[in-house]
Parts: C-alpha cells; structure tokens; sequence
C-alpha cells in the first residue's frame, strides 16, 4: 500500500458518503429498511415519515410502503446503512495468507450456540489486499462483514459484501438459525451441495455458485476464528503509529487515522515461511515442498486442522462468573480451532506477539 489515502475500504466510506449526501432516508431508517430484524410495521412508518422530506427534496420515491421495494432497493440501503455504520467505528482484520490457506483446508465448520456473542464486533472489514489466493478465485480486495442478532427468532444474519472495483459490490445474506445444540457443516460435501436457497443473488451456473457456497464457507470460518478462544489477533504497526479514536459525539471525518486494524494468524504465517526459507536454503527444495528426506524438518502446519468446543465458565460484563438459582457457575460452549499436533510452529516464535481478542 504506497498511500494510506487510497486504503480502499476508506474510499468506499468516502465514495458511499459523497454518493448518499441527498438521500432522503437517514442511516437509521435505511437500517430499519434493509434488516430482516425490524418488523414490516416499522419500516412502512420510517417511509411514511420520510414522505415530506422527499417531497421537499424534489427527489422521486418508487414506492410507498416497504411491500413496494425491490430487492434492488433493499439491497442499496443496506450497502449504504452497512458502509454508514462501519465508518463509525473502521473496524479491520488482515488474515494472514498462509495461515487462511490453513483455514481454508479445514475439513468442517463447528458452530455452537451464541458463538456470534463472542466476535470482537459485530461489524467490520476483511482485508484481502496481500491474499494472492483470494485475489485470483474471488476477484475482491475485501468485503464488509455485518453479523446481526433476531433475540425474538433466536437466529442470526450475516450480511456480507464482496467489493468489486470502485464501489461495486455482490452482496449475500446469510440467516443461520441459533441452534440448540452444535452445529457442523462438511466443508467438502457442502461445496457440492445445490440446495442454496439460503444465499441471496446465486448464480444459475453451478460451478459459480459451488464457488459462491465455498467463499461464504471461508467468511464463516474467518468470523468463528475471531468468536474462538485464544485467537491470534495483534494490532497493526500502522494502527500504532496513526490510529487516534474519533471522540464520541464528533462527525466521522473518513480519515486514515480513524482505522484500527488488526492481524490475524501471524504466528502461523511467520513460522510456515520461514520453514519454506529454511528449506530453499538448506535442503534445496522449494516452499510448499512437504517431502521426508532424511534429517530435513517437516514445514510448520497443522495436522488437520479441525474445529473443537469447550465448556468455560459463564462471565457477566465485569468478567466475573454468573451463577444460577443452585448457587452453581453457568457453563458455556465455545468454539476452539485447534490441531491434533503444531509441527515446527518455532520457526515464528520469536517474531510476534498473540493478543486475545475480548468480548
């Protein structure tokens, strides 16, 4: 990135605000409009309440009530609410493009309960920028993730926006109902699988949408990561140096130094290239080569890597435990991404420091 002023999700803050500055719905009405959580009665009293505006505005409304919306409709307040509603807080993650290759290998998805509680926030941007691999199948720098919680539905949805270009976008909503008890996806037979009725905007060709399932399935991994326990998360050295948080109250200013980004999975993608350097160097092979020579190490990974859960104790805010009406500490279950054996992760444990995300 040769200029901090051409980050791209804060051109598209940028480009979204100068684009949206005569739009007669505010952020929260666009809100109400777009998510599935607010009821029909809400939304056709944001747009009646709005009628006067936009009659002085001099603007042409299509419709008059939410039922006369088209998805297109839909679709733009909820791009615009969802890029509104990040700028005011320009929450980033960087996964690391080695250790999301190692993600992306994973042979399923492990869902528990209330595993969405537990994400640093709710809304925020995933940075592909320096991922060869997402560049070269997906076509995307980065795509805006909101999770979104129905308490009345016990469900959850996930807004996701896959940037093209300028400001072009593809966007899926994904509605995942807050499951009793675990929840496990095979990663492999549900790319194959063609019931996608869930996703928003599929293609009619199948292997674009077996392309479409496997993005959401990365995207869904990316978030349970962040929700685990002991992720490996760091703040950026550019955050360091320029982040200077907006005072609450004061208009967003869409400035480099409003963006916290983070890192995640440095440890793995350090140790893994190193090993491929100790391999070029040393043994004469080339990185990614996984073969047994004699005395040759094995290359940093992890052996099958897989989603596992926990019970933990049960925190209120002040990160004490909660207890029930027998006086006995609640239980949880979380999600942890583990493997059964971390091979030559020495290579990088010099070279970072793990945070813990907190809730």
């Amino acid at each position: 990135m040769s200029n901090i002023k051409e980050y791209y999700p804060l051109h598209v803050a940028k480009k979204t605000a100068e684009c949206t500055r005569d739009i007669v719905f505010t952020p929260e009405e666009m809100r109400h409009l777009s998510k599935g959580v607010y009821s029909a009665e809400i939304k056709n009293h944001d747009i009646q309440a709005c009628a006067e505006r936009v009659r002085k505005s001099g603007q042409m409304l299509s419709f008059r009530t939410y039922e006369d919306m088209s998805d297109e409709n839909v679709q733009l307040c909820d791009f615009i609410s969802t890029i509104h509603a990040w700028a005011e807080n320009k929450q980033v993650y960087k996964f690391d493009s080695d250790f999301l290759q190692e993600l992306i290998r994973t042979e399923d998805l492990h869902i528990t309960r209330d595993v969405f509680e537990f994400l640093p926030c709710s809304l925020m941007y995933f940075d592909f920028e320096d991922c060869q691999y997402i560049q070269d199948t997906y076509d995307t720098p980065g795509a805006f993730v909101e999770v979104i919680k129905d308490e009345k539905q016990d469900s959850w949805e996930i807004h996701l926006f896959t940037m093209k270009g300028d400001t072009k976008y593809t966007r899926k909503v994904l509605p995942l109902k807050n499951e009793d008890g675990d929840f496990s996806w095979d990663c492999a037979e549900l790319k194959w699988y063609m019931a996608f009725s869930l996703l928003d905007g599929n293609s009619e060709r199948l292997n674009e949408k077996k392309r479409d399932v496997q993005y959401v399935l990365l995207i869904l991994h990316m978030l349970i990561y962040l929700s685990s326990i002991e992720p490996d998360v760091r703040e950026s050295e550019a955050t360091k140096r320029t982040y200077r948080p907006r005072t609450k109250g004061t208009p967003v200013k869409n400035k480099f130094s409003e963006i916290q980004k983070h890192e995640v999975g440095v440890r793995f993608g350090t140790a893994f290239r190193k090993y491929s350097l100790h391999r070029v160097s040393e043994q004469g092979g080339t990185p990614y080569n996984t073969s047994k020579g004699k005395g040759s190490p094995k290359r940093p990974h992890y052996r099958k890597p897989h989603w596992s859960h926990y019970w933990y104790n049960k925190l209120d805010q002040n990160n004490e435990p909660v207890y029930n009406v027998y006086g006995v500490v609640e239980k949880v279950k979380r999600p942890k991404w583990i493997a059964a054996v971390n091979v030559n992760e020495k290579y990088g444990e010099s070279d970072v420091v793990i945070h813990t995300v907190k809730n």
